[in-house]
């Protein structure tokens, strides 16, 4: 077996400059961090799947494998740029032909339309996280639905992603949004086309979907992102130990690595943006529940 000296040895003529011990524990504990070395992907797989205290299958993996293996080929740049693109022009002609003016919609058919349509954006967008996966060599598992703390959810298992670097991870991240907006072009053809309310109505829902995943608040999309891009691993538990850190609250030894100069500035932002995020989040609960106390009290019993 080689031991720490042989390797401090070989790595400080390889770089030509003095390698430490402590250099080889850091970048160790860097690549123990980055890739999860510390369990298995059946590991990973396992505790992802603890996230949702309800969950059932949707596509088992040989046919969520399938799909993403026939819809990978959208991540090639030219689809991936004109698609892109598309999607963007699309949101933009169903903002400015509607904006936020949309009148209400019945709430049978159209209701189940659009509750259909919504629905499948949201599947799409799970298969756009295993199609990523593929993309890059790697095997999704199955697509399923559950109950994440108390948001009903789609997922995909995508836990083998941890083997890519952090900027392939990151494609992995963003591939939900990318493929949901795909949504956006049939809903402004059908907006132009036809007179209504249910085209611009679902297009609205399916944004505001995509708004909460990209938050960075729970472990959705939006969180995972911003922690492959930046290299901040444990969002939460950093956050914890920084504000213990300038509290000056010690319970033994550090759990996570110190930042270095350019997390310490996205770390601050990312407690700002999750803070307002919270409120946000508060503030449209207590609108939501003030215009539902206020329906209610004006219904009179048949």
């Amino acid at each position: 077996m080689t031991s720490t000296s042989d390797i401090r040895k070989h790595l400080s003529e390889e770089f030509a400059r003095d390698v430490s011990i402590d250099d080889i524990t850091a970048a160790l504990d860097a690549v123990r961090t980055t890739f999860s070395l510390e369990a298995t992907t059946e590991d990973v797989s396992a505790k992802s799947r603890n996230i949702f205290w309800v969950r059932c299958r949707v596509l088992n993996p040989t046919i969520a494998n399938w799909l993403a293996g026939r819809c990978s080929t959208l991540f090639r740049l030219p689809f991936a740029i004109p698609i892109f693109l598309l999607e963007v022009t699309a949101a933009i002609v169903l903002v400015f032909r509607h904006g936020t003016n949309i009148q209400s919609v019945s709430p049978l058919f159209s209701g189940a339309c659009i509750l259909a349509i919504l629905i499948a954006s949201v599947l799409w967008h799970e298969i756009g996280h295993a199609s990523a996966c593929r993309f890059f060599g790697e095997k999704p598992g199955e697509i399923g639905f559950g109950m994440y703390l108390c948001f009903p959810a789609f997922f995909a298992d995508v836990s083998s992603a941890w083997s890519l670097p952090s900027h392939r991870r990151f494609i992995v991240d963003i591939a939900g949004v990318y493929f949901q907006g795909m949504f956006f072009i049939p809903l402004a053809v059908w907006s132009i086309a036809l007179s209504g309310a249910m085209a611009p109505y679902a297009a609205w829902i399916i944004g505001l979907m995509m708004l909460q995943t990209a938050n960075p608040v729970f472990k959705m999309d939006g969180y995972w992102a911003l922690s492959d891009l930046s290299g901040l691993t444990n969002l939460h538990r950093r956050v914890l130990a920084e504000i213990k850190a300038l509290l000056r609250i010690s319970d033994g030894p550090r759990s996570v690595p110190s930042l270095n100069g350019v997390q310490r500035i996205i770390l601050p932002a990312y407690v700002a943006l999750a803070s307002a995020y919270f409120f946000f989040i508060v503030h449209g609960l207590s609108v939501m529940l003030a215009i539902g106390w206020s329906y209610a009290s004006h219904v009179r019993p048949l």
